[in-house]
């Protein structure tokens, strides 16, 4: 079945290039991150392990606070304590995470000659990923209010909230050039990789990562809050799990049945609906 191709406005194609411009603060941030990782990897080895995301509030005031040329991680666990307090709701918890810190802080060897420059660098980086995080919620407040202007129906699915939306019709554009459900999967790069004899491969990431690596990647992250909330993924997820499938490959199918469901939504112009098979399966409780 053809359809018609749907002519872009130029309000449709600056929304795409807004999430263009997300999608590049997004890899900037993670590219802050790593470097950020690296030199407390040297100015206090382990740290960046137990902190693992860098960029938490909690975080971000314990950097601020120790990660200083006149006090280079050298605070008690007390001390430690009450600068992150204000981000734990558990006391116990809180109590049990200054401990931990305070002996990595302890066990740290000076970084002879680099400490001084390292430390100036990550002062750097934590106001780069306070800027960046600024105006990545800047873009997502703007086509957050886009897409609800358009009454976007893709956004009906469960688990797909108003960015990764706004990014599967900028990046479908129009269900017009494409025939079948398999050449948007395969425009995605979400189909089967195939290895040189024919075969699917059975190791690694078992997609071709071919087309277009935006509209993959919002559909991978959304696959997450999908298994919450979409019964059609939980179910899929679920029962591959159960097969013995690796947590990614699991996640990888149910992001390709996310954008079969929008797909669906796109072609026949009507809001998804929890398809009768799934409404006894569990409640809805993600945020879109």
């Amino acid at each position: 079945m053809h359809h018609e191709q749907t002519k872009w406005s130029g309000d449709d194609a600056g929304l795409k290039e807004r999430t263009r411009v997300r999608q590049r603060l997004v890899d900037r941030a993670a590219k802050t991150k790593a470097q950020l990782r690296r030199d407390l990897d040297i100015l206090c080895p382990g740290l960046s392990q137990e902190m693992r995301d860098v960029n938490t509030p909690s975080n971000i005031a314990l950097l601020r606070s120790f990660c200083q040329h006149t006090r280079l991680f050298n605070a008690t666990a007390d001390e430690i304590e009450k600068v992150i307090s204000r981000f734990y709701a558990v006391k116990s918890k809180t109590a049990e995470k200054a401990k931990t810190l305070a002996g990595i802080f302890a066990g740290r060897k000076t970084a002879d000659g680099l400490e001084e420059p390292l430390v100036d660098e990550v002062r750097y980086l934590i106001r780069e990923l306070e800027l960046i995080s600024e105006c990545t919620e800047h873009q997502e407040r703007k086509i957050g209010k886009e897409m609800e202007k358009k009454g976007s129906l893709v956004a009906t699915v469960p688990g797909i909230g108003p960015v990764t939306a706004a990014i599967i019709e900028c990046e479908i554009a129009s269900t017009g050039r494409f025939e079948t459900v398999n050449d948007v999967i395969a425009f995605a790069g979400l189909d089967p990789q195939k290895s040189d004899s024919g075969k699917y491969e059975s190791t690694g990431l078992p997609i071709s990562k071919r087309g277009s690596k935006a509209l993959r990647t919002a559909l991978f992250q959304s696959a997450l809050p999908a298994i919450q909330c979409n019964p059609a993924c939980t179910v899929l997820y679920d029962r591959l799990i159960a097969r013995g499938k690796h947590k990614k490959v699991a996640r990888i199918a149910v992001a390709r049945k996310l954008l079969i469901q929008a797909f669906s939504v796109m072609r026949h112009g009507k809001e998804f609906t929890i398809p009768q098979l799934y409404l006894k399966a569990k409640a809805e409780k993600c945020v879109a």
